[in-house]
């Protein structure tokens, strides 16, 4: 590799919050490196559903709530700016949820969700009839008990996505860098930048979005952040049948999201495996009998690809920001679990005003600190 030129900041890790970090710091002026390691490319930010839902999830409604609603508040804010320097339109677009309850204690879950949505500017639920939609889905399983439509929430193309906010960082003039990060260089107690494959890159702050391997990296550091890759799995299936559905369909922890015309992901599994990116029969199995609750003959459906993803997960399932304690060159973003795609703009929106002095940027729960989780070695 050609020696690079020191650079303001350099991100370690080109996912979607690496990516939107670079994005957001161009536009502050500074010069921005991205490094993004071949090997583990893509394996988190690209293999999820690319669901952007404010309303669901650990901390919500409660402490995560504004901040939730604040980022897919910046995802919207930002898709016409991104569009205009990429010359392509931003594979973002609002999306219709069913959530469907076939017993009496899922059909209770479903009134405190409805409660919420109608509270909550910008989103709205409904009680939808047998009848009503079993025209929207004909396919659906005739057994459930109640359905409740959801309006406010977002998609995007996970794997598109990120290509575009990375492509709009570089339109921008943010450097990319192929290479995998080996440690960390320091002169005189300080950290310099990074020693890679490659050879070392050199930069004045740090930031470190490396998805599920973040607590690998820092532990250099002489700190331990214990985060774990929670291995996740979905189906990419075609369902000519099902060409003109643009809709998810929902039950718990179950999802049918509309994909690509005519295809649909589905998901999704949750499991304690290290970092192994095998998919399993285990797992394609338990996808496919989650499905058949929702949708019965779902199996004849063409399966395009069994995909895993590691989705970086600390203990009380929510990520972080902030400099990593003793270092003010080395900030850490990341570990979303499963909203890391919804949190990204306003992880990076966060670190962006920690790294320019911008208090009026640093709008972070109490929860999201560094220091709630980090120990010494």
């Amino acid at each position: 590799m050609k020696t690079m030129k020191p650079v303001d900041v350099l991100i370690v890790g080109a996912g979607i919050s690496g990516a939107f970090c670079a994005y957001l710091l161009m536009r502050q002026g500074l010069t921005v490196a991205l490094v993004d390691d071949p090997h583990r490319a893509g394996i988190g930010s690209n293999n999820n559903p690319g669901g952007l839902n404010p309303l669901h999830g650990p901390g919500i409604p409660g402490p995560m709530a504004t901040f939730a609603l604040k980022a897919l508040g910046l995802h919207r804010e930002h898709a016409p700016h991104i569009a205009e320097l990429c010359a392509r339109p931003v594979p973002i677009r609002p999306v219709v949820r069913y959530e469907l309850a076939l017993n009496d204690t899922e059909a209770a879950a479903l009134q405190p969700m409805q409660s919420l949505y109608n509270r909550t500017e910008g989103f709205a639920a409904s009680q939808v009839d047998h009848t009503h939609f079993l025209r929207e889905e004909p396919l659906a399983n005739p057994l459930f008990q109640s359905v409740l439509r959801l309006e406010g929430n977002y998609l995007v193309d996970a794997a598109g996505y990120t290509a575009t906010i990375r492509d709009a960082a570089r339109a921008l003039g943010a450097q990319s860098v192929g290479a995998t990060v080996r440690g960390f260089l320091r002169e005189r107690g300080n950290v310099v930048g990074v020693m890679t494959d490659n050879g070392p890159l050199y930069a004045a702050r740090i930031v470190v979005a490396a998805g599920a391997w973040l607590g690998e990296l820092i532990a250099e550091l002489g700190f331990s952040l214990p985060m774990s890759p929670v291995k996740g799995q979905l189906l990419h299936i075609r369902h000519p049948a099902r060409d003109d559905v643009t809709h998810h369909l929902s039950r718990g922890g179950t999802g049918i999201y509309a994909h690509r015309p005519g295809e649909f992901l589905i998901g999704g599994t949750q499991e304690q495996a290290g970092f192994d990116p095998s998919p399993t029969a285990e797992g394609r199995e338990d996808l496919w009998h989650q499905a058949e609750a929702l949708l019965p003959g779902i199996r004849a459906a063409e399966t395009c690809a069994q995909l895993v993803g590691f989705r970086p997960t600390f203990p009380d399932l929510q990520p972080m920001v902030g400099y990593v304690p003793g270092y003010t060159e080395v900030l850490v973003l990341g570990g979303g679990w499963s909203k890391g795609m919804l949190y990204a703009p306003a992880l990076a929106e966060a670190a962006v005003g920690l790294i320019t002095q911008a208090p009026s940027l640093v709008d972070l729960p109490a929860a999201l600190s560094v220091a709630r989780l980090q120990s010494p070695d």
